[in-house]
């Protein structure tokens, strides 16, 4: 008793420094922005916040108690919901579109006139939500729909000229914050405002507590490259030129509109991701549906096996599965790119724990009568795995599972493959080919010779989708890896217990019930007497010939 006191006190001083800690940092405001060049405007300005660059959603920010840089259909969206918070608003972006004169001659001076240019465009997906409004503006006014921006966008990616990833184009459709960037870099920039429409959108700062700006932001601002209301930087168009542009305020139909442009960019206008799930709400729809798949075929297991250790196998096997589509479902909704990149790293736990899951199960189903914990066969794979998962887990220092060409911030999207990825799918495989030749023997001496036919397909499957998947080849690489490879390995391990390849208690009920007494098994398969688990030498065929009445089935 007097030791769970000392527990009891123990914890209640922690809730209490806790609760303490927590009210101290309530008291340093913070505010969260997530463009480099407002970071800097800010931070001239004023000294008394905590600001830092984030790349966490608004929302996210907000709900963490942090002020956040949003836009006003968000901001004004919020506050109508009931909501209390403070807006201020600082600087305005709006969709253009940039040329290189360089390289460009014809005349382009509106989104319809892109139709008959030659020229690649690049679009980026950063911005889908305000590009789609300001086409569908352009083509409909205030009535637009999604579609019409789609399918506007669509015709264009029909003939090759649109591109979401090459970032050298000529054209750009893009923010004039973005265009400004450019004609530093590129003094043949022409930033033109679209005659036949577009739209603005303003952004600022929303804060669930009041906030105090000096009066010489607006300054900072225009210093920084960002326009304000009465723009004074030369690199943007004068203020009659914005004169087309509006700034749009009925968030409701821009939130209507705007729900499944991820979705709608890249299956039909990029036709990408047409047999996998493409925005968030799929991505966690997907995860929810094979997680309970699996679940249901591990919680039917113990109806269908016998050995302790074989069923161990299958439970292991799939709660790496349900694993690995939890964390990657928990990794979409991570805005984080530390902890994305950490969830990231443990897929290869998963896929670890499930190729030598596999291994374990031969080695049980061989020795079943074997009192060792980890069989030595994989013994010397644990070790290795261990040593590899190490060094994955810390590739942020070394990067020498994946190297980030294009800076850490960037690895979630742009990076290639180092010596220690190698290394890991080689373990992998040369675990899942032992696994291979052990099911191809078993099938050799099983009586029904066409078993060999299940493990060689699924096993080339996944040999193959790994493959194209690691070379980018469009239609694996698109994929959602996770799914695909789940799916594969729950299909292969109900083929295989289906056909007898791996040990079940199938039709034992009746087997017992029906059989005479003097019944005998001969084995010469183990070479020796099976009394107890027959299910290392029957096929449901032979269980069959028992309850019809044979008395001895030799194998």
């Amino acid at each position: 008793m007097h030791k769970k006191i000392k527990i009891s006190i123990l914890v209640m001083l922690l809730i209490l420094l806790c609760t303490l800690f927590n009210g101290c940092m309530n008291h340093i405001k913070t505010i969260s922005v997530n463009n480099k060049d407002y970071f800097n405007a800010l931070k001239c300005d004023n000294d008394e916040y905590n600001l830092v660059i984030s790349e966490s959603s608004a929302v996210d920010n907000l709900n963490n108690g942090y002020a956040a840089q949003a836009d006003e259909l968000l901001a004004k969206s919020l506050m109508d919901s009931g909501r209390h918070y403070y807006w201020y608003p600082h600087y305005i972006t709006t969709i253009v579109i940039a040329v290189d004169t360089g390289k460009v001659k014809e005349n382009i001076n509106s989104f319809n006139s892109l139709a008959g240019v030659e020229e690649k465009i690049y679009i980026d997906s950063d911005y889908y939500n305000y590009i789609t409004a300001s086409i569908g503006y352009s083509l409909k006014k205030e009535n637009y729909r999604l579609d019409d921006a789609i399918n506007y966008l669509k015709e264009m990616e029909r003939n090759g000229r649109l591109s979401n990833s090459n970032t050298e184009l000529p054209i750009w459709i893009c923010t004039d914050t973005q265009a400004v960037k450019l004609k530093r870099g590129n003094k043949n920039i022409d930033i033109i405002i679209p005659n036949d429409g577009t739209l603005s959108f303003v952004q600022g700062i929303l804060s669930p507590y009041p906030l105090c700006f000096e009066n010489n932001l607006c300054n900072n601002i225009n210093q920084n490259d960002l326009r304000t209301y009465n723009n004074v930087s030369p690199l943007y168009p004068t203020q009659e030129k914005y004169s087309n542009a509006v700034i749009y305020t009925d968030y409701r139909h821009f939130n209507e509109q705007s729900t499944n442009v991820i979705k709608k960019m890249r299956r039909t206008v990029f036709e990408q991701r047409r047999y996998s799930t493409a925005d968030g709400q799929e991505h966690i729809l997907s995860a929810v549906f094979f997680i309970t798949l699996t679940v249901l075929w591990i919680a039917v297991l113990g109806l269908r096996v016998i050995n302790k250790r074989v069923k161990l196998s299958f439970i292991i096997i799939g709660s790496m599965l349900i694993l690995w589509l939890t964390a990657r479902c928990i990794k979409w909704q991570i805005n984080s790119p530390m902890i994305e990149r950490q969830l990231w790293y443990s897929y290869y736990l998963f896929q670890f724990g499930i190729a030598t899951g596999l291994l374990y199960l031969t080695s049980v189903t061989d020795k079943p009568s074997s009192n060792k914990i980890i069989p030595l066969r994989i013994l010397p794979f644990i070790v290795v795995e261990l040593f590899l998962l190490c060094l994955i887990y810390t590739n942020d220092y070394h990067q020498l599972a994946f190297s980030f060409y294009n800076g850490i911030e960037n690895g979630s999207s742009e990076y290639t493959y180092g010596i220690v990825y190698y290394l890991s799918m080689l373990c992998i495989g040369l675990q899942t080919f032992i696994v291979l030749l052990w099911l191809i023997v078993r099938s050799i001496k099983s009586p029904n010779k066409l078993n060999i036919f299940y493990p060689v397909t699924f096993f080339l499957l996944i040999f193959l989708y790994t493959v194209a998947y690691v070379m980018r080849l469009p239609f694996a690489f698109e994929s959602d890896m996770t799914v695909v490879i789940t799916f594969i390995i729950l299909a292969f391990m109900e083929v295989c217990l289906r056909s007898s390849l791996i040990p079940t208690n199938t039709k034992y009920k009746n087997l017992f019930k029906n059989s005479p007494l003097k019944m005998e098994i001969l084995n010469n398969y183990f070479e020796k007497e099976i009394t107890a688990n027959f299910d290392y030498c029957l096929t449901d065929k032979q269980k069959d010939s028992i309850i019809n009445g044979k008395n001895t089935i030799k194998i």
